[in-house]
């Protein structure tokens, strides 16, 4: 429609022209029909006088209308392009993402610890490890038990590092959606934050509790990390869970 438009203006012109010349020269100054080329070469001087300027000037506004509407393709097809690229990395994230969630909730089955040495020691493994760490824990903190008792008594009874393997699992998962799908890869807090709902949901409420016990009372990078995951520790208290529940 604007170039249909374009070209009528450019008729109107023509047309404009030509009506002033007739107008002028038959209508005001009687002149007729010459034979003379000299005078027929006047006439086509006078309209590429005349019309040249407004033409060229109808064509530099096309040619604008056409680098406008070029420039706004370009703009949607980079939007696009930008649109697919982020949703390959979100697919490449959930992929990796949810093969960490699926191979840590293997980790409650393979769990065991051992009670205290002594002639009772025993091993007990899965929820039922979890449940007797809890109750250790909270006597202890009761017996006025320090975070250092409480981290030696788990370094004691984790025979087989089973509490560090989950610490880990989970830190990879969290620092995957941290650095994956950060502001600086076009990335949102809202899209952060639903991913961490997705962990937490994901994992295990007992072994979410372990993790939680693990992050409270054992040093070192990934309990450093979570504690202090200010996004993370935010969703934790969505749902009433925090770094420092014993």
């Amino acid at each position: 429609m604007k170039y249909f438009g374009l070209i009528a203006a450019a008729a109107l012109v023509l047309l404009l022209t030509i009506g002033v010349y007739v107008y002028h020269f038959y209508g005001t100054l009687n002149y007729g029909i010459s034979f003379s080329t000299d005078a027929w070469g006047q006439f086509g001087d006078y309209f590429g006088g005349i019309l040249n300027p407004l033409l060229s000037f109808i064509a530099l506004i096309c040619l604008i209308q056409s680098l406008t509407l070029q420039n706004q393709a370009n703009s949607d097809l980079r939007a696009e392009l930008k649109q697919t690229k982020q949703h390959e990395k979100l697919r490449s994230f959930n992929l990796l993402f949810f093969n960490i969630l699926e191979a840590q909730k293997t980790q409650v089955g393979n769990f065991s610890i051992k009670t205290r040495a002594g002639v009772a020691s025993k091993k007990i493994s899965g929820i039922d490890a979890i449940l007797h760490l809890e109750q250790e824990i909270e006597a202890l903190r009761e017996g006025g038990a320090s975070n250092k008792d409480i981290e030696e008594y788990l370094e004691e009874v984790d025979f087989k590092d089973c509490i560090f393997g989950m610490l880990r699992s989970f830190y990879l998962a969290s620092r995957l959606v941290t650095d994956r799908l950060s502001d600086a890869e076009g990335f949102s807090l809202m899209e952060r934050s639903s991913h961490y709902q997705t962990l937490i949901n994901f994992t295990d409420f007992s072994q979410l509790r372990l993790i939680l016990i693990a992050t409270q009372f054992t040093t070192g990078p990934y309990a450093d990390f979570l504690k202090s995951h200010s996004e993370l520790q935010a969703t934790l208290d969505a749902v009433g869970l925090k770094f420092d529940l014993y």
